[in-house]
């Protein structure tokens, strides 16, 4: 059950360092002109009771408090990304950074973090880390 009144907190950040590497592709609009480059983010696992907590915070809000707590619970979730401004520099991983993006990727990040509907575009075979013969390698090793 739902309580009335209760304080909205966006999700805890848990420390114990593990990460979902996380990939969106590049989006183009009319003229095949870039609208959006691609983002690549290391995000926390959205539990479920965070799916939850979000679905009652933005109950019965408006499109602009939506907003708000959507970008304060990306920039919870996320560990570290590559997102860039029009001159190329670095935006800050918070609240701001994540509402200066455009607004189709804030929809795909809410649909990954705060949702949890889908899970990123797929990472290239030549672009993942490990095979799982070299990850088995691996964690023989540190057994």
């Amino acid at each position: 059950m739902k309580k009335k009144n209760a304080p909205v907190v966006a999700a805890p950040k848990n420390d114990d360092g593990y990460t979902i590497p996380t990939r969106i592709k590049p989006f183009f609009g009319r003229g095949e002109v870039e609208v959006q480059g691609e983002l690549n983010f290391a995000r926390r696992p959205t539990r479920p009771e965070h799916v939850a907590m979000f679905h009652d915070a933005i109950d019965g809000k408006s499109e602009t408090q939506i907003l708000e707590y959507s970008c304060e619970t990306i920039a919870l979730q996320i560990v570290s990304w590559d997102a860039v401004d029009e001159n190329g520099e670095a935006l800050p991983l918070t609240k701001d950074g994540v509402k200066s993006l455009h607004w189709r990727l804030i929809s795909r990040l809410r649909d990954i973090i705060c949702l949890c509907s889908e899970g990123g575009d797929s990472i290239d075979q030549l672009e993942k880390p490990q095979t799982d013969d070299e990850l088995l390698k691996a964690l023989r090793k540190n057994s």
